[in-house]
């Protein structure tokens, strides 16, 4: 055939120039031709190996070379068929892991026409959320992988995690109660799981603190997601953990690792969410360390009175009456008021005293009495054998 017959589709016409520059835009259009012509082949081959069934078609694109997201995209996109269907078949063909089928939803998802004829009209999808919404239930219903499992998959094929909390609460019906244990095990951070529960689940702060309480997480987490994923103040959170359950010295933990609070500050906080004086000296004493001279200070300066403060040296710090009271006089209490604590305190030992001597007097004039009664009454009783023995 020569040149001139072939249909150059508009391309020419074409004078030669000695810098050969039409044969340049001659060969770029038999380019083109080809290409299409090929095309054309190609599509008209595949409707025909279609009618054989999907995994031969599938199989013969795997043999020449077409990889698993290509051979995906074009029998949906080009040949319309479901992205179900296709996708069962690629990963059964190519024997793909369910995380490179991820990979392989993600891709197609990205515009809403790929989704083809999958049961579902890409004119519905009003948003990127819809669609992956859709592509994930397809992923639910071809493979039956379970809630736990797509937790992990998404997290490996790069998901962010309020898209996979969408996917467990929307695709899976997973209850904000139980989607911290499964983001926990699929290996998410706290403050990650915090978000899915505040922002996708619009879960509240002391739901949260419970529901993280629950999934096994130490209280410093659960202080975390308080304070970087709610933003509450110190005070609100130490309330709130209080209110789910957690020990006086889990919420003093939290006011000073997680909120860096001083120690006079912590005093004050748990004194404003109602804990007793006793409480709070064992956080002083336990939780930062401070000597019995420095709570004592710290209790008079959160507002205590002088009994209140006399009571945690004697039975957190367990010191006794006078020491206790040169403590009180160091921190500025009224020499008076020391010594009428101490006084009170003395008075109370006495009288706790002489209540356990009497009763100890009356349990032995208790005993004794018995102890009498006992010996007459055995006096009685050999005096009357001595008569029946001797009756003379």
């Amino acid at each position: 055939m020569k040149l001139g017959d072939w249909d150059m589709g508009g391309a020419g016409p074409f004078t030669l120039n000695a810098d050969f520059t039409d044969f340049t835009k001659i060969a770029q259009r038999l380019a083109e031709l080809i290409a299409t012509k090929f095309g054309d082949l190609f599509r008209d081959e595949i409707t025909k190996r279609l009618k054989e069934g999907l995994d031969q078609v599938v199989r013969e694109l795997k043999a020449i070379g077409v990889i698993a997201k290509e051979t995906t995209d074009l029998l949906v996109k080009e040949f319309g068929y479901g992205i179900e269907e296709v996708i069962k078949s690629v990963k059964k063909v190519f024997d793909l892991s369910l995380e490179k089928v991820t990979e392989i939803l993600r891709d197609i998802g990205k515009t809403a026409e790929e989704v083809g004829r999958s049961g579902y009209s890409y004119l519905d999808l009003a948003t990127s959320f819809l669609m992956m919404i859709i592509l994930f239930r397809i992923l639910k219903d071809a493979f039956d992988v379970t809630s736990k499992e797509i937790a992990s998959i998404l997290k490996e094929a790069g998901y962010a995690v309020d898209d996979v909390g969408r996917v467990l609460k929307d695709v899976y019906g997973v209850a904000s109660d139980q989607v911290a244990s499964i983001l926990k095990q699929a290996g998410y951070a706290v403050d990650d799981v915090g978000r899915v529960l505040k922002d996708v689940y619009g879960v509240a702060a002391d739901q949260a603190a419970s529901i993280l309480k629950q999934a096994g997480y130490a209280v410093d987490d659960v202080g975390r997601v308080l304070n970087d994923v709610y933003g509450l103040a110190s005070d609100q959170a130490a309330s709130i953990l209080k209110q789910v359950g957690y020990t006086v010295n889990d919420i003093g933990r939290v006011l000073k690792d997680v909120y860096w609070r001083s120690f006079d500050k912590v005093a004050s906080i748990l004194k404003q969410i109602g804990y007793a004086v006793n409480d709070v000296g064992r956080v002083l004493q336990d939780i930062y360390g401070v000597a019995s001279d420095q709570a004592a200070s710290i209790l008079k300066q959160a507002g205590y009175v002088i009994n209140d403060v006399a009571g945690v040296l004697e039975n957190v710090f367990t010191l006794t009456a006078q020491k206790a009271g040169e403590i009180l006089k160091d921190v500025g209490y009224a020499a008076d008021d020391v010594n009428k604590v101490i006084g009170d305190a003395g008075n109370a030992i006495g009288d706790a005293a002489n209540t356990v001597g009497g009763a100890i007097g009356d349990a032995a004039n208790t005993v004794g009495g018995a102890v009498g009664d006992a010996a007459n009454s055995i006096k009685d009783t050999l005096g009357d054998i001595g008569k029946n023995i001797f009756p003379f």
